[in-house]
């Protein structure tokens, strides 16, 4: 006769600690995820605001600026006044001419007004130095350094103009500002702007010159993205000092390197 053993079932042995275990593993996990997401948010801060600084500071590629040397300041200075007296020239015919410049030509006059405004006292700004213009594709880029606090970076800013002879306003479009390649947002600079333009109006003022033009920036101003998108309206009227001669601007050709206005006396 065959006795069959009852079957007993076999049953995991349980620990009590493990859960214990588990929980504090899951808690070391845990701080090490967090310990290293914190040094790798750390690391990108840090490589964030270097390559900010080095984009702050960087020089763009147009900026070229003319450096005067004092045995050249004579040449320019006698190359402005055969200008000046060209232009007046061709006032006094009455009859439309064409003002064409060189982007070289451009920054050598501009390094001789700086000189001349520093060594007359004028009222060159102080804070800006070594400034250069720039012939682009339909865009006037105009630039110079800033030093401040210790700290110097290349600020600039586009111009877009446009002029016709059939308008009695030039328009004139503001492309971007930047500092270094870094494109600034509006509230950044223009306190700046308007502080500089309001202290300019009223120097002309008290020389009874035409405020028309910095006024219209001015009230430009108190909208930026329209500034930045339609550009503000100058009145297409203005006074050559020589002579105290009337013209208009027709048209405005800006390309790579060269700059051509087309002038009418009125």
């Amino acid at each position: 006769m065959t006795t069959r053993a009852d079957s007993v079932p076999v049953r995991e042995a349980r620990t009590p600690h493990a859960p214990e275990h588990t929980s504090a593993d899951n808690a070391r996990s845990r701080r090490r995820r967090l310990r290293r997401v914190l040094g790798i948010t750390c690391v990108l801060v840090l490589l964030g605001a270097i390559t900010f600084w080095l984009a702050l500071h960087r020089i763009p590629a147009w900026y070229r600026p003319t450096s005067l040397a004092d045995e050249h300041v004579a040449d320019v200075r006698f190359e402005a006044t055969a200008w000046v007296d060209w232009i007046s020239d061709q006032m006094v015919q009455g009859r439309p001419f064409t003002i064409e410049l060189t982007e070289a030509q451009a920054n050598r006059l501009l390094a001789g007004v700086r000189r001349d405004g520093r060594d007359s006292g004028g009222s060159w700004p102080a804070a800006f130095d070594a400034p250069a213009v720039a012939f682009l594709t339909d865009e006037l880029r105009v630039g110079a350094i800033l030093r401040r606090k210790g700290d110097h970076v290349v600020v600039s800013a586009g111009l877009r103009l446009r002029a016709s002879p059939d308008d009695p306003e030039l328009r004139v479009r503001l492309d971007a500002v930047r500092a270094g390649v870094v494109t600034l947002p509006a509230f950044l600079w223009t306190g700046e702007v308007r502080s500089w333009l309001e202290r300019t109006a009223d120097a002309s003022s008290s020389r009874s010159a035409s405020t028309d033009s910095l006024r219209s920036v001015l009230s430009g101003l108190d909208d930026p993205e329209a500034l930045a998108r339609d550009g503000f309206p100058l009145r297409n009227r203005f006074r050559w000092p020589n002579g105290n001669r009337a013209f208009a601007v027709d048209n405005v050709e800006i390309a790579p390197g060269r700059c051509r206005i087309l002038i009418r006396p009125l």
